[in-house]
């Protein structure tokens, strides 16, 4: 796949994918005549970095986590970061569900009380 294919299948813009070859999140990106191709490995790594950055990963973590990948014996350094962002996602879950029920609250007395 191209850059413009990867870019439309994933919703991303080409910046994006060459700003995260350009940070070392994706590796070994062929090309042919100066034209990226990329291999299926190299989509899964994409499909990884879309999910976690939708968790809120950041890009410095994402770094230190795909560093991590390349070298051997380093699952325990990985399961941590993976973990710490799994606590992350859940602290923001129980932030929105705390804002959900407020916003259920004002929105029920408005409906009751202003409203009738």
């Amino acid at each position: 796949m191209t850059i413009k294919d990867v870019a439309q299948k994933y919703d991303l813009s080409e910046a994006t994918l060459r700003y995260y070859e350009q940070e070392g999140l994706i590796i070994n990106v062929p090309r042919k005549n100066g034209i990226r191709h990329y291999t299926e490995e190299n989509i899964r790594v994409i499909e990884f970095l879309i999910f976690m950055r939708s968790s809120g990963m950041s890009i410095e973590r994402l770094k230190k986590y795909m560093e991590l990948y390349e070298k051997p014996n380093t699952e325990k350094e990985r399961l941590r970061i993976l973990e710490d962002q799994y606590k992350e996602v859940e602290d923001k879950i129980e932030l929105l569900k705390t804002s959900l029920d407020k916003l259920n609250i004002k929105i029920d007395y408005i409906k009751k009380e202003k409203l009738k």
